[in-house]
């Protein structure tokens, strides 16, 4: 019985530790490089000289600084997005980063509709704001489409997930394919379309590739074998991401991505799924909550936190999910009628507006690595191992506030 059970719980994960273990040990190009900048937070433009050596453009105080960054870029291109600067050394991610390919006058059909819709997306949106959350949502450029202002605004408040294309937005999008049509193979249908929608439209970061890949690996074991267990469907997405792409092993948002989607999918589990509004609404806050906490010891390290996010968040949700079924009318409009590009230019100012006069009490940590994983190992004992729901939200939050006696600036 025992030799049965095993491969059952361990099979896929091991596999995907031992996946990790071997591109960990590969030898990707780990040197880094000093540069003379101050750390800190940069939104640069800059042209690649050659493999990880960018001239910076913009801003102008910093124009013609040569830079040396952790990842490999192509040749003669150029980039627009973020870069950190820690003890001398500079690092980004290709999720941070719009990477503008060298000119090619041959461009295919593929490339040609998707700048043809975004020209025609930028002529009908009436204000920046507009602009810069669609480009992040729409078109999956995530924060590097985003300006300082609304950036920190959103990273502050705990709520830029909200326009990071991720398995949230992407779930989003395959039930409002699915629903157009009928029938048992529905789910088919959605997921070639999201297929179809993202291969075109979307930039290929990790956090999408992971979510596309977990989407579709469960609907065709379920239109196979009509179940599909979300774990193991979960091991097999994350392998499968890190064969579109090894290099995404390093990527910041690959990991979170992983972590949050992990822990989400086990407190699922663990708990009884509500049938009306307001237990939804509660289900909702509960998801932010652990999602807030299992990817905290990582994110403390980047910016501020905010736990009250919880309690916008399932609101919020509904917001974008309302602007992505205008953008997705807009798509197959070519943006030509009015009726739907204006209130889409509306969601998006007064969404943004919205979440930049928000002060929901950010706060900064400090959280040691080990500690960190520590926090996260308490984490993952309270959402498996309590079963009465409201001892496993008291503790989690208990441990919320241990890390904030002991780890906060």
């Amino acid at each position: 019985m025992k030799s049965q059970i095993w491969p059952n719980i361990f099979l896929y994960p091991a596999l995907f530790l031992v996946f990790v273990l071997f591109l960990a040990f590969v030898n990707i190009d780990n040197k880094s490089y000093k540069t003379h900048l101050k750390d800190g937070f940069y939104k640069i433009e800059a042209k690649v000289l050659n493999a990880s050596k960018v001239k910076i453009l913009y801003p102008p105080r910093l124009n013609g600084e040569i830079v040396n960054l952790n990842i490999k870029l192509p040749k003669d291109s150029y980039i627009r997005g973020y870069i950190k600067v820690k003890n001398g050394v500079a690092k980004t991610s290709k999720d941070l980063l719009e990477i503008s390919k060298p000119y090619n006058s041959s461009l295919g059909l593929l490339e040609k509709l998707k700048m043809f819709l975004k020209s025609r997306f930028r002529r009908t949106t009436s204000n920046d704001w507009s602009k810069d959350i669609g480009l992040a949502l729409l078109f999956g450029e995530g924060a590097k489409a985003l300006p300082e202002d609304l950036l920190t605004s959103f990273s502050a408040n705990s709520l830029i997930f909200l326009l990071i294309m991720s398995g949230i937005h992407i779930d989003m999008i395959f039930k409002n394919m699915s629903n157009l049509f009928f029938g048992e193979y529905k789910e088919v249908f959605g997921i070639l379309l999201v297929l179809l929608y993202v291969g075109i439209f979307m930039e290929h970061g990790a956090p999408i590739v992971r979510a596309v890949s977990y989407l579709a690996v469960s609907v065709l074991l379920k239109a196979l074998y009509r179940y599909a267990h979300p774990i193991k469907i979960f091991f097999i997405s994350s392998i499968l991401t890190l064969c579109f792409n090894v290099y995404f092993y390093k990527s910041i948002g690959f990991w979170l991505s992983v972590i949050i989607t992990f822990y989400i999918l086990l407190y699922i589990r663990s708990v009884s799924l509500p049938k009306n509004i307001i237990g939804k609404i509660l289900l909702s806050m509960e998801l932010s909550l652990v999602a807030i906490l299992s990817s905290m010891p990582v994110i403390s390290r980047l910016g501020p936190i905010s736990i009250l996010a919880v309690l916008v968040v399932p609101f919020l949700l509904i917001v974008v999910e309302l602007y992505l079924v205008f953008g997705f009318l807009n798509i197959l409009t070519v943006f030509s009628i009015p009726l739907f590009y204006i209130p889409l230019n509306k969601i998006a100012y007064y969404f943004g507006d919205f979440v930049y006069s928000l002060n929901l009490m950010p706060m900064y940590f400090k959280i040691p690595v080990y500690y960190g994983a520590i926090f996260d190992g308490l984490l993952l004992f309270f959402i498996v191992f309590i079963k009465d729901r409201f001892v496993k939200l008291f503790s989690m939050i208990s441990l919320f506030g241990l890390a904030y006696a002991l780890w906060s600036l």
